[in-house]
């Protein structure tokens, strides 16, 4: 126990009893959702994160998550993808975190919100 205290102050990573991670596709029903889920999920990790170290990235801070799903979208975005698509690649990002216990904050105020960034993606495509 004294090892986990000293590791905490020094800044390294421990986990005593580590929780199971929970796949993107668990907790899912549908054949379809799941080969979606996989498939939008996979192409975070592989553009955006760039590791495929799940317990690494769900080790991180739910801010530094929040600014990397922000990043994913704009990347989305720069794609071409349709309003409806990213929200549908967003939808299976918030889904593994939450099976995984992490709260990611969608509701913030101000601009740099996950919400924020969906809505103005949506509008932009509207005007133009």
């Amino acid at each position: 126990m004294w090892h986990a205290h000293f590791a905490k102050v020094l800044g390294e990573r421990v986990h005593e009893q580590e929780q199971p991670i929970y796949l993107v596709t668990d907790a899912v029903d549908s054949p379809y959702t799941k080969q979606g889920y996989s498939s939008a999920f996979n192409d975070f990790i592989r553009t955006t994160v760039k590791n495929p170290d799940l317990r690494a990235l769900l080790d991180y801070k739910p801010s530094v998550i929040e600014s990397k799903i922000i990043i994913h979208i704009g990347k989305l975005k720069e794609r071409n993808l349709a309003p409806s698509t990213i929200n549908n690649y967003c939808e299976a990002i918030f889904h593994f975190f939450e099976i995984n216990d992490v709260h990611i904050n969608t509701k913030k105020k101000g601009d740099s919100s996950l919400k924020t960034s969906l809505i103005s993606i949506q509008l932009i495509d509207h005007i133009q």
